[in-house]
């Protein structure tokens, strides 16, 4: 319960932790495990969302969560996730665990170099804003005593009286400028391409389908044709969403606005770059099966975006693709409905009590790279149960005497 709390606030999610936690304590089997790993990450990501929907950006009048660079990050992620299900079932079993433990490995380095960084910078300022305790001075002499009259009364006239000093005007109010908390056109955005994933699995079959409910037989003629039609909508859609934000950053500009920490300057070859590799991260994290936040979360933090905006961003777009991989099993028929609801209303409850505690500790000590570090956490916790898992699977395969080759996807 505690690993989902850190996974959901750090916003990696925590697939890569529930899978093995499912498997080794809970004793089902990776089949049973990944899907209601699926449906806790979605329900703990929809409790999250509600959470941060309203928080304002720590440095402009703004939401949290960057609906922007999710726009222009998902539509080629979520392509990339229908590829990663292909080499999941094509590539060995010793393939994926190499492929998982140089991506892990990378990330926590990448990662952990930028959390100490920024826990240094952290430390430099907390010590420059601690107050000094000034020099000595020297003693004043005691005040002059007043003039005495005759028979030994102090002379009132003598004694001067301080100046009324006015009272200090009232400070003025700031207006705030007004800020658009919900961006309903990108929202429909996102959700126009989560229903459009959808309707392609429905159509051509969920994971480990091998005929759609529509009735196409995997591998044959009219399946790949209905296959690969998605790739060039999502193309599309990602190249509307790199020249949005190229534009959007120039308009922002010209305006006289000035960026403010954690901004990205978005150009045509940057926002076209991350767009391209987001397909990788979700080629990455559907066939390593380790969930899109552990990949996504550290390329915005290479952007120089903060801490708590990737996290806030990330748990967001986890949202999309966490209920995606949902629909998939549920067209596939490998949820079990009784199970999904109880580990839902588990992701729920520790989403909200992850989220809570993740903000008090941040607010505590004054270091946002103590998300930084929660999600290191996580990833390194995830590499070590799922190396576990997976060898023991590799290792009893061998005494087995099974195929260790690549397989087909037919």
């Amino acid at each position: 319960m505690r690993k989902i709390c850190l996974g959901v606030g750090g916003g990696v999610g925590g697939g890569g932790v529930f899978v093995p936690v499912l498997i080794m304590f809970a004793g089902f089997t990776t089949k049973e495990a990944i899907p209601l790993s699926t449906v806790m990450i979605g329900c703990a990501s929809v409790a999250n969302f509600f959470q941060l929907r309203l928080k304002k950006h720590p440095s402009a009048a703004r939401p949290m969560i960057d609906y922007n660079i999710a726009l222009l990050m998902q539509p080629t992620s979520m392509g990339g996730t229908i590829l990663g299900v292909i080499l999941n079932q094509v590539l060995p079993e010793w393939v994926l665990l190499v492929l998982l433990i140089c991506l892990i490995a990378t990330t926590i380095y990448r990662s952990s170099k930028k959390g100490l960084s920024m826990y240094s910078q952290e430390t430099a300022k907390l010590n420059a804003a601690a107050p000094s305790s000034p020099p000595a001075s020297p003693p004043s002499p005691p005040p002059a005593s007043p003039p005495l009259s005759p028979d030994g009364e102090v002379e009132l006239d003598t004694i001067e009286k301080e100046p009324e000093k006015p009272d200090p005007p009232a400070p003025a109010q700031a207006v705030e400028p007004t800020i658009e908390w919900m961006p309903w056109n990108v929202l429909g955005a996102l959700v126009g391409i989560l229903a459009l994933v959808c309707l392609h699995s429905f159509i051509v079959g969920g994971k480990s389908s091998k005929i759609s409910p529509i009735g196409i037989q995997r591998c044959s003629g009219l399946y790949w044709a209905l296959f690969i039609t998605i790739f060039p909508i999502l193309g599309y859609i990602a190249y509307w969403a790199v020249q949005r934000a190229a534009r959007i950053y120039e308009e922002y500009v010209a305006s006289g606005a000035q960026p403010v920490e954690g901004d990205v300057s978005w150009t045509l070859q940057r926002a076209g770059l991350v767009s391209g590799g987001s397909v990788l991260a979700g080629i990455m994290s559907s066939s390593l099966g380790i969930g899109g936040g552990m990949v996504l979360g550290p390329i915005m933090l290479e952007l120089g975006m903060l801490p708590d905006v990737t996290a806030a961003t990330s748990s967001f777009m986890i949202l999309f693709t966490a209920w995606s991989g949902v629909f998939q099993y549920l067209v596939a028929k490998r949820v079990r409905l009784d199970y999904a609801i109880f580990f839902g209303l588990c992701g729920i409850v520790s989403s909200v009590l992850g989220q809570t505690a993740l903000d008090y500790m941040v607010k505590k000590h004054g270091r946002k790279s103590i998300i930084v570090f929660t999600a290191i956490f996580i990833i390194s916790l995830s590499a070590i149960l799922l190396t576990y898992t997976s060898g023991r699977s590799i290792y009893w395969n061998i005494q087995a005497g099974a195929d260790m080759g690549f397989r087909s996807y037919c």
